[in-house]
Parts: structure tokens; sequence; C-alpha cells
């Protein structure tokens, strides 16, 4: 007695020829583990039936075409999954240490816009303590997003790393002494209290040799931004100072004929 075996045929190969099998050169997918990503780019895959696939590896989905496909990409994810392509989403972005707020680069819990998305179809740049994005400090991403970054009063740039408020001057008070040390010293402005703006002071002295100068200053902004976490858990700032930390005179001596 004869026995016939039906193999099933995808795109014209049965299981003994590798039906389903594909390998990928272009693109891959990336599993996160314990000790480091692993990669994968061979698909495996089972005939089952008339070009379709069982058994497919973790990233890649019967096509219906007789193979296991890769998952479609998404900017900046290292691990999609998808049985088809209408449920392809993201399992784990670039730079997501952590799927915890301030722990991710890019986060697949929001769209383009901001927003919830809860079918993790996209991977969105975050502020992040990567230079490709902004820290936002001090200031805040209400909704986690690089674009939604909003400078504290204050402060701007990239990173929100530049004071742009003026230092206030509450005091200042300039003496010039020339070589005689008991002719009276030339004082200005009349009232250091009030010290913007600053005339010019003119004198007969004409042996200058020494400036002293004594100026009280503050800045103070109203800071609206997360505090930073020491142990690096809920915020990935750390530490934060700000102040003033030096100041500069400019003395122009103009002597007349």
């Amino acid at each position: 007695m004869i026995q016939r075996v039906i193999k099933a045929i995808c795109d014209g190969k049965t299981n003994l020829d590798n039906a389903c099998h594909r390998t990928y050169t272009d693109d891959k997918i990336l599993y996160r583990g314990a000790h480091g990503d692993r990669i994968e780019t061979f698909s495996n895959g089972t005939c089952i039936a008339p070009n379709s696939c069982a058994n497919c590896n973790d990233g890649f989905y019967n096509d219906m075409s007789g193979h296991c496909s890769i998952c479609p990409k998404i900017d900046h994810c290292k691990h999609r999954r998808c049985t088809t392509v209408s449920d392809n989403h993201c399992e784990y972005c670039d730079g997501e240490i952590k799927d915890k707020l301030y722990w991710r680069a890019y986060t697949r819990h929001k769209d383009s816009l901001g927003n919830e998305d809860l079918h993790m179809k996209n991977c969105i740049q975050t502020c992040s303590w990567r230079k490709d994005s902004t820290r936002c400090y001090p200031g805040r991403c209400d909704n986690e997003t690089a674009a939604s970054c909003e400078c504290n009063d204050g402060f701007g740039g990239k990173h929100c790393q530049t004071i742009t408020r003026d230092t206030a001057i509450a005091f200042a008070s300039i003496k010039l002494r020339g070589a005689n040390p008991t002719d009276d010293p030339v004082e200005t402005p009349d009232d250091p209290n009030d010290p913007i703006p600053r005339d010019t002071k003119w004198t007969k002295n004409v042996l200058i040799n020494q400036a002293m100068l004594q100026v009280t200053a503050n800045f103070k902004v109203n800071m609206t931004a997360n505090p930073p976490s020491k142990t690096g858990d809920k915020h990935f700032i750390t530490d934060f100072k700000y102040g003033i930390t030096k100041g500069i005179m400019k003395l122009a001596l103009i002597r007349g004929s």
C-alpha cells in the first residue's frame, strides 16, 4: 500500500526547503535582556497551509504570502511585535532603560502630539539626559515629550541652561584713590542704593592708581521645575544649583587736557 504525504507549500517551498524562512540584512529585532540586547535577523517559521506560516520568531509575522516577515519599522523602536501589519506596535524604544518616567529617552506611550498612545505605535523623543534631546532643566515637560519643554522663567536655551534674566544690583559703590593716601577718594554713584544708571564722575585727581568696588546683587526666580532626585530614581537630574558666580567691572579712565 502506497501512502501519499501531502506537504503544505509556502511560496513554492515546503518545510524541507526551509519554507517561511527569511534572513534580513537591512533590518533587525532587538530583544531586551538583563545583560544587553540580543539581535535577531532570522524569521524562523513553519509552513502549515498554502502560503500560511506559523511559529514565526518574536518580531516576525505570517504575511499570508508564504513568509514570516519582519514587523514593519517604527522609528527609534528596537523591538516591534505584530501578528499583522495593522496591529504592529513597539515593545521597547531606543534609550528605554526602564519603562518609567525620566528613565526613557524615547517613549512608546505618547503620539506625535503628546497624547496618550495606548497602542504604542510610536517612539517619541522625551526630555532626557541625552545630548540629542533636551534636559529641559530647570523647566518642565508636562507630557514628557521633548516638544513640550518649557524652560523655567529666567532660563532659556536648548537645555534651559542659559540665564536670560538680568541680575538685580541692589547696591554698588566704587572708590578711586590716588597715590597720596591722604587725598579724599572719589566715590560714585552719589547714592549706592540706586546705582543704575551710572553717571560719569569727574575729578581733578590725575594720579588715580587704585579702584575699590563694592557690589550687592541678587538673582531670584520662581522655581517651578520638579526638584532633582539625589538617587536618580525620580529624575535624571540629581543636583542643581544656580546663582551669581562672578562679576566683571569695566573702568574707563579718561584724562582731559
